[in-house]
């Protein structure tokens, strides 16, 4: 099944006799047919196509793969119109030139504006050893992208009366040493608990990302600790380690894990349905995209992790899910706006200061526009999912390629869509070691 866009206004593309043509020239003539198979239909100008390829049984794979980068190239996302620019797709594609090869691995980019899907389209392969092309329904690690779906079900059960922010989080994982000072869940929200990373602790004990981690892994590295970094709540310091507890705190509160509970409370509402927290190594995920690094000389290793812990990353999800998780911060269809609106405000210090960062999002601006954004990394997976809710603008990335700058490409494509006299005004970005 070979998967592409076509525009329903202006000239269009019939899928037929022009696919035909294309694919022929590369096959030379060596296709049966082209026969459309489905036609679904989504917001604004585009409708989502299916086409079957009837190719001959004597079609050797490396011909196979050839027809299919033949037919993503020639068949992807048209060019959506936009004020001051009359193709910025063209554009966004020119800043993913490099990735858009048979032989590369690359990501997922969609610009939703107004509630609307106006670019989506994927660049580059989600595995180069069968040849399987990146699409919108290409399942990606998002790395640290899961914090603010790890806040957000914190919040849920605060709502729910079933927890405090103000808690101890020794009242639900007494593994953590008693410092003589009182750590909150607040505290883990916003990274001022002073407790340093369970990432940081395993590597000095030796683990590597290839290597199986679990939960009583990172606890056990946590419960040898004999002092904090600081105070809580007197600095801020990213730390992975405040949403790996906070998934221990929902599975002590809720009974569920933090991969059932949002199940149940996130992703089936939404209709996020390739969508999960991946606490098991072994389980097979349809359509995941492998995660590679480049080599020195050229070329690509695999580059995929076996922990599993969760909360501070392991989301798996897509870009279409993503797009359905990113309407709910206008409607507020799950959660309702009141949480919503709190995962936007910016925690404090001790003192009042004020944080950067909110619920799991960071909180930024372009030159009096405000943004709010995260990235992630994690083996050779990158993403950063950016939105300006004045503008109603959003651009999610994901990517399995560890060198890919995920961060600056989303807000280059960001500026394609914003007006011509916002100018960009770079944030401070907390730095992390893990799902960034």
């Amino acid at each position: 099944m070979f998967r592409g866009w076509r525009k329903t206004s202006g000239r269009f593309f019939d899928g037929s006799e022009e696919l035909r043509l294309a694919a022929a020239r590369v096959l030379g003539g060596a296709i049966s047919s082209f026969p459309t198979d489905k036609n679904i239909i989504v917001p604004s100008t585009w409708i989502y196509k299916s086409c079957t390829f009837e190719c001959l049984s004597s079609m050797s794979s490396h011909l196979k793969a050839s027809l299919l980068w033949a037919f993503v190239a020639f068949n992807s996302v048209a060019q959506p119109q936009a004020s001051g620019d009359a193709r910025p797709a063209a554009k966004v594609d020119a800043l993913f030139a490099q990735w858009d090869k048979p032989n590369s691995p690359g990501c997922a980019v969609g610009v939703i504006k107004d509630g609307v899907l106006v670019h989506v389209r994927g660049y580059g392969m989600a595995n180069l050893e069968h040849g399987i092309p990146i699409t919108p329904q290409t399942v990606f690690d998002v790395g640290s992208c899961s914090k603010q779906f790890t806040a957000f079900s914190i919040l849920l059960l605060v709502k729910q009366g079933k927890l405090s922010l103000d808690d101890d989080i020794r009242k639900f994982v007494p593994e953590i040493p008693d410092f003589g000072r009182t750590i909150l869940i607040r505290h883990l929200l916003y990274h001022t608990s002073g407790l340093r990373n369970y990432v940081t602790l395993l590597e000095r004990d030796g683990k590597r990302p290839e290597d199986v981690t679990t939960d009583a892994d990172a606890l056990r590295m946590l419960a040898e600790e004999r002092d904090l970094n600081f105070v809580p709540g007197e600095e801020f310091r990213y730390s992975n380690t405040g949403y790996f507890l906070m998934a221990l705190v929902i599975k002590k509160v809720s009974g569920e894990s933090l991969r059932e509970f949002a199940r149940k409370n996130i992703f089936e509402p939404l209709g996020m349905t390739h969508s999960h927290f991946h606490d098991d190594h072994t389980m097979v995920v349809t359509s995941r995209a492998t995660g590679y690094s480049p080599l020195p000389g050229g070329g690509f290793s695999i580059d995929m992790s076996n922990w599993e812990q969760l909360g501070d990353g392991a989301l798996m999800t897509t870009l279409e899910d993503l797009v359905k998780w990113n309407q709910n911060f206008y409607v507020g269809q799950v959660g309702g706006k009141d949480i919503l609106e709190r995962m936007e405000i910016p925690g404090r210090l001790n003192d009042g200061t004020k944080l950067n960062y909110g619920c799991g999002l960071i909180i930024g601006e372009y030159q009096g526009t405000a943004m709010i954004h995260h990235g992630g990394a994690w083996a050779g997976y990158r993403s950063h999912i950016l939105r300006f809710p004045k503008r109603k603008l959003s651009v999610i990335l994901l990517g399995n390629l560890s060198s890919l700058d995920a961060w600056n490409l989303a807000g280059k494509v960001s500026l394609l869509f914003l007006p011509a006299n916002v100018e960009p005004q770079t944030p401070e970005i907390p730095v992390e070691q893990k799902r960034e």
